[in-house]
């Protein structure tokens, strides 16, 4: 029994001292790929496999491939024990690596990255002439640095790494990104063929306050029909932006990480847009002798902030091919619209020839409904109007005289409510 158990003993301790050896050979190797391709979830071959009890671990020629990536390397290397197998991705080397995007016409090549202690440096290419930098010391999470410099790089790429599938409709086939971090600032300048933008951002307790960040964007066919998705073909069927739209947060109005979704401040400009509008719009515009379906609108620009699902818009205006003035303010909370639309007292006098309102005075229009479906009372606008250009027909002067003071009246009590313009206006 004593033997047996010796015996037993000493064959454990010798498939344990050889277990390296067995899973890098012809026999064990399909086990390990095995393991790795459930792990990681895609289809994995390895050349090579050197496993050693006290390192290094070696990879040669191997290749892994799922529905969107197809990815081979010369060789992967760690100096780390087996048994502390998991912390490989803190010291290792990828050599000549290439990453084909199945998807896409896309491929990065010629890939070197070196972790090594605490310093990071990556190094890459596209065959169309692009180029991947990165170099950084990681001491701590409380102590790190670093650069990088990306240039015509596949969005595709980032796209999966980052897991943010809106990125290749935001910013086009290609980015380039240069920036500076550490554990105390962030400075970045991204661009492509539809988007500029800057930030700086300080590091405090692991939260990032923004000390301001500007946006250019070029609205290209595929993010077009993404965002008209999300516009009721009630207010337009099709638009075409003329400039591109900017956005500006100033310093200390943005902040991550976004537990709570907060922005205190944002400003936007649409500037000039060609517009083909849908049946609501052209009933609210009919109103003011609007006929036409397709016509040109200059935006002011837009400011708002945002907090968890609500939007606060202040006020903005418009102007619609040259002759319509009007103007917009109010709440979008969980899609639904507590907005109002207003039309100011120029425009009244040049539509309906009402001379007398005060340069301040706005006639509202509430818009309720959602996103998708919003709802205008047009009715009790057009009623509001009827009643103050009564007002100037009363025959006797007495009656005028009454008739401008119940105006006055009236217009004084709208007035109070009225967010006042953003002036000058981008027509002024």
């Amino acid at each position: 029994m004593k033997k047996f158990l010796l015996f037993t003993l000493l064959f454990l301790i010798a498939i344990f001292a050889t277990l390296p050896y067995l899973l890098s050979s012809r026999f064990g190797k399909p086990f390990l790929i095995r393991y790795l391709e459930k792990r990681y979830s895609g289809n994995i071959a390895i050349e090579e496999v050197h496993l050693t009890w006290l390192g290094p671990q070696v990879f040669k020629n191997g290749s892994f491939a799922n529905p969107e990536i197809i990815a081979t390397a010369r060789l992967i290397e760690s100096p780390v024990p087996l048994w502390d197998l998991k912390t490989a991705k803190q010291n290792f080397q990828l050599q000549d690596a290439t990453f084909k995007f199945l998807n896409y016409n896309a491929q990065i090549i010629d890939t070197q990255v070196t972790v090594q202690k605490n310093a990071i440096k990556v190094t890459a290419v596209t065959p169309e002439g692009g180029s991947i930098n990165i170099q950084g010391a990681f001491l701590s999470k409380d102590n790190f640095n670093g650069t990088i410099s990306l240039h015509e790089i596949p969005t595709i790429a980032a796209s999966i790494l980052l897991k943010m599938d809106f990125l290749p409709i935001f910013l086009g086939p290609t980015f380039n990104l240069k920036g500076d971090i550490s554990h105390t600032t962030i400075t970045a300048n991204l661009s492509s063929n539809q988007v500029t933008a800057s930030t700086q951002a300080k590091i405090v307790d692991q939260t990032l306050f923004f000390e301001g960040l500007d946006i250019s964007l070029i609205v290209s066919n595929a993010l077009y029909n993404e965002i008209t998705k999300h516009i009721s073909p009630n207010i337009l069927t099709a638009f075409t932006l003329k400039n591109p739209i900017t956005l500006h947060i100033p310093s200390g109005s943005f902040q991550l990480p976004l537990s709570q979704l907060q922005l205190s401040q944002a400003t936007i400009d649409l500037g000039k847009a060609r517009i083909v509008s849908g049946e609501t719009l052209r009933s609210i515009l009919s109103i003011f002798k609007e006929t036409s379906n397709t016509f040109d609108i200059w935006f002011s620009p837009i400011t708002l902030n945002l907090q968890n699902d609500q939007i606060q818009l202040d006020r903005f205006d418009a102007l619609i091919d040259q002759i319509i003035h009007l103007c917009s303010w109010g709440d979008i909370r969980n899609q639904k619209l507590y907005m109002t639309l207003g039309v100011p007292s120029d425009t009244l006098q040049s539509a309906f020839g009402i001379q007398t309102l005060s340069p301040n005075y706005v006639l509202t229009i509430p818009i309720r409904g959602t996103l998708q479906n919003p709802k205008f009372d047009a009715g009790k606008a057009i009623a509001k109007i009827a009643a103050i250009g009564a007002s100037k027909q009363i025959p006797t002067k007495a009656g005028k005289i009454f008739g401008e003071a119940v105006n006055i009246f009236t217009q004084a009590q709208d007035e109070e409510n009225i967010p006042p313009p953003k002036r000058p206006f981008p027509w002024e």
